[in-house]
């Protein structure tokens, strides 16, 4: 077991290492709340008679980004890596939008995003709590990491963690084995308090705050977890509760950086704005004072104040006494305003080339914006990626939490039409009678009969479990997981394939009255209506032509019904004989003919029947 000094060592050397970094994430971040100038500056712009002013062209930039991120949300999909697990990706699917929902993934998602942009990290950690899988933010100033670590998604990194400030009260409550030694802790910190070489501060004293460390970290190739708080274990070191598609432990904290420079420091694309967001400011508050005042050349005695004369000029409507004949020349700085503001305007037009927001293309359906057809987007292209690996990787931890901890029958509401819910059902256990039901909706004779006989004699067997439909727990395999456009539902997401598929092929191939009923208009059975009955004369004729060719086809119908009856009629005798010979009251011959016909072509690993 590793020493607490391990752990503590851990968070202090990424503390050290990484505290010019933050220190300047934490400048980016007041530039974009419009925070520019320091309090030095502001103070000499003061006693200069200069206002501080700030034009902020960051902050915009930045929710402009992170609009962009809302209108090019997608959801999760799961996509069958075999033609036979169709019906088991769906069941994914509509478990991960579930999820997607519960835990309003989307809105975590877009703060997570301004993060990357901002401070240049976004970081999120998915746990299974009271029963529910939960999806939580990491500010960029509550998570940490190897600082060695270089690679963008943070897969070399040996350790990841982050930390809370934590009430005294509920820090007690949490951990309640250890609150006396959390009590200590609050007094040894009061004897302490007010040291300068304190490296870290580990409990605020005055609003009675403990910092907790939750700390993954590699041991052995495993990942393990501890909750630490300086120089106490709170919760004592463990292998990681979760656990990734083969079983093993795995951190359940996903981290993506922006840029990193060659000393492993990280920053975000404001960055690159702050020297011309600074020229911006100092140029519009120079220009502003070099308009608002007044030099003069004059000689010795052509005033009786100087003073009085210096406050006139500010003045809109002053008035200056001069002494005749003596030289009173006033220069009204014109000049360097002009050049002020000519680079001022420079300097604007170079920061608004940076990602402008003139020409984001929009795809034909006005929901989202396409970053790969937008020329003046592509160079936050990458982190768009970078955002949208980040979020996968949400999905699929996601996906990791529903396979390991929801091992019971468990049924979800998808909302896929205007007018029904459906319900779909995961490690859903499956009896006789399903099976036979399910083999009588694709046309199988022989199970209709079976399940006629079973059910007539109300026989008990047909309750026997014979399988699980949907089991999460082994649809590891067998599907991956992907994203498709954000839809409100399955039914809006229908919809857009059908309005692409019209646009495609035409009319002939999806009629409007078709794309229509998929809308989600109001009123739209009326509208079907009025557009059907628009020209009487013409419909008139439709039902014309389309009555003799149902009598055509009807004529064929019944022929093949006919053929069709004699040999039912045939094989229901031969079945019939069959089943009499075979005695269906035996267990092990309803058990064969579960196996040989109900369940054809799968794996049973037990069959209980009850006689």
């Amino acid at each position: 077991m590793a020493d607490i000094l391990d752990y503590k060592n851990d968070f202090s050397y990424w503390d050290n290492v990484t505290n010019v970094a933050r220190s300047l994430a934490r400048r980016d971040r007041d530039y974009k709340d419009g925070k520019q100038w320091t309090d030095e500056e502001a103070a000499k712009l003061e006693a200069r008679g200069q206002a501080a002013i700030v034009v902020n062209r960051i902050g915009p930039k930045i929710d402009f980004m992170v609009g962009i991120e809302r209108t090019t949300r997608q959801d999760p999909k799961a996509w069958p890596r075999t033609p036979n697990h169709d019906e088991a990706a769906n069941a994914v699917s509509d478990a991960l939008r579930y999820v997607n929902d519960n835990v309003s993934l989307d809105a975590t998602a877009s703060d997570c995003v301004e993060d990357l942009f901002v401070e240049g990290i976004e970081g999120a950690i998915i746990e299974w709590i009271d029963e529910e899988i939960s999806v939580t933010r990491i500010p960029y100033d509550r998570g940490y990491a190897d600082p060695h670590s270089t690679r963008r998604d943070f897969s070399d990194a040996t350790y990841k963690g982050l930390f809370v400030w934590m009430y005294q009260d509920k820090a007690e409550r949490v951990f309640d084995k250890k609150k006396d030694e959390i009590e200590l802790a609050f007094t040894n910190a009061s004897q302490d308090e007010g040291l300068a070489d304190k490296p870290i501060n580990w409990v605020d004293v005055k609003k009675k705050r403990l910092k907790v460390c939750q700390h993954y970290f590699l041991k052995d190739g495993v990942w393990h977890v501890v909750y630490f708080s300086g120089d106490l274990i709170l919760l004592e070191e463990k292998e990681s509760p979760y656990q990734d598609e083969d079983g093993k432990p795995i951190c359940p904290i996903e981290f993506r950086h922006a840029y990193i420079d060659r000393d492993g420091n990280r920053y975000g694309w404001v960055r690159q704005l702050i020297d011309l967001q600074d020229e911006i400011n100092h140029r519009r508050s120079k220009a502003l004072y070099l308009l608002s005042r007044r030099q003069v050349i004059m000689e010795r005695g052509a005033v009786d104040d100087v003073d009085h004369a210096r406050d006139e000029l500010t003045k809109g409507d002053g008035v200056i006494e001069i002494t005749p004949g003596m030289t009173f020349d006033v220069d009204a700085g014109n000049d360097l305003a002009a050049g002020q503001a000519q680079l001022l305007q420079e300097a604007k037009n170079e920061i608004d080339q940076i990602a402008n927001r003139s020409q984001v293309a929009s795809d034909s359906s006005g929901r989202s914006r396409l970053m790969a057809d937008s020329k003046d987007l592509i160079e936050v292209g990458p982190l768009f990626d970078t955002h949208r690996d980040f979020k996968r990787a949400i999905y699929r931890q996601m996906w990791l939490r529903i396979k390991q901890f929801w091992d019971s029958e468990k049924w979800i509401r998808v909302t896929d039409s205007e007018e029904n819910l459906k319900f779909v059902g995961l490690n859903q256990q499956v009896t006789v009678a399903q099976q036979l039901q399910e083999m009588v909706e694709n046309g199988s004779e022989e199970a209709q009969i079976m399940l006629n006989e079973l059910t007539q004699a109300q026989d008990p067997r047909l309750n026997a479990v014979v399988g699980t439909k949907n089991e999460l727990a082994k649809l590891d395999l067998d599907v991956t997981i992907g994203e498709v456009i954000d839809a409100a539902n399955v039914q809006q997401e229908q919809f857009e394939m059908l309005v692409q598929l019209a646009t495609t092929y035409g009319p002939q191939a999806v009629p409007f009255k078709t794309v229509i009923e998929m809308s989600q208009l109001r009123n739209k059975r009326e509208l079907i209506d009025a557009l059907e009955g628009g020209n009487d004369q013409e419909s008139q004729m439709q039902q014309q032509i389309a009555m003799k060719q149902m009598e055509m086809q009807m004529a064929r119908m019944q022929a093949e019904i006919d053929k069709m009856t004699a040999d039912s009629q045939n094989k229901q005798a031969d079945t019939r004989k069959k089943i009499s010979e075979t005695e269906l009251t035996d267990q092990r011959a309803i058990q064969t003919a579960v196996e040989t016909q109900v369940l054809a072509n799968r794996p049973v690993d037990s069959v209980s029947v009850n006689t």
